[in-house]
């Protein structure tokens, strides 16, 4: 793709829906993104997929649960386009990168890549045309965590690294400066917010658009290795 993540942060700003303090401070700290993604890659030898920086928070409630609520840092999206063609991206939110620590943006993009993964791997399995009903927010948070490669296996080279995403998520995701500073200076200030149900996450892929998704053999062949050492 040739959109530059950055695209539709600079047209939140230029929509005012985000101030120009916040633009630069977004795109200052969007090194801290590149930082991290380089250090995936040169641990994994994976290229990362296609990213970007979506301007709003995205917040997730069930419908039986009305007093709880999630909050997404990143997400791992499936897409099919209109010509059909089948891909899958990482969304990263605005408030993660103006406000998040870089220990927890390293270990949100490491989580996000353990998604993909598990996303190629049930692909070439034929596995992913659809997702299990998810009804509460404590549901969700067991499917993410079990829909995952193993980080010990794919980030087994950095132990810093592979240390920092197991504390992280030894329980869903947990950081309570980030979440304060969140609720006080995006919620609070009435930034943009995009509300979700836990069931929009479920995932529906035509047969056809999986059957004509292809990568390179070298990715293929990596894949492969680390889906073996999953699986014993």
């Amino acid at each position: 793709m040739d959109v530059h993540p950055l695209d539709k942060v600079k047209s939140a700003n230029v929509d005012r829906k985000i101030s120009n303090d916040l633009y630069n401070l977004i795109v200052q700290r969007f090194s801290i993104v590149k930082e991290g993604i380089k250090r995936i890659e040169n641990i994994t030898n994976i290229k990362f997929p296609y990213f970007y920086i979506e301007p709003n928070l995205i917040v997730s409630y069930s419908q039986i649960e009305f007093s709880e609520y999630g909050i997404f840092y990143a997400r791992t999206i499936p897409i099919v386009d209109i010509e059909g063609k089948f891909d899958i991206v990482i969304q990263i939110t605005a408030p993660l990168i103006a406000y998040g620590r870089k220990g927890s943006i390293f270990a949100i993009l490491g989580h996000e890549f353990l998604h993909y993964l598990h996303f190629l791997s049930k692909v070439f399995r034929m596995e992913i045309v659809s997702d299990n009903r998810i009804d509460s927010i404590h549901q969700g948070i067991y499917e993410d965590m079990t829909h995952l490669f193993d980080a010990n296996l794919v980030f087994r080279n950095d132990i810093t690294f592979l240390k920092n995403i197991i504390e992280k998520f030894e329980d869903g995701f947990h950081d309570t400066i980030l979440e304060n500073k969140v609720i006080e200076e995006w919620i609070n200030e009435r930034l943009p917010i995009t509300k979700i149900t836990i069931n929009d996450n479920n995932i529906k892929i035509p047969i056809k658009s999986i059957l004509n998704f292809s990568i390179n053999s070298g990715l293929k062949e990596k894949l492969a290795i680390l889906e073996n050492a999953n699986y014993r």
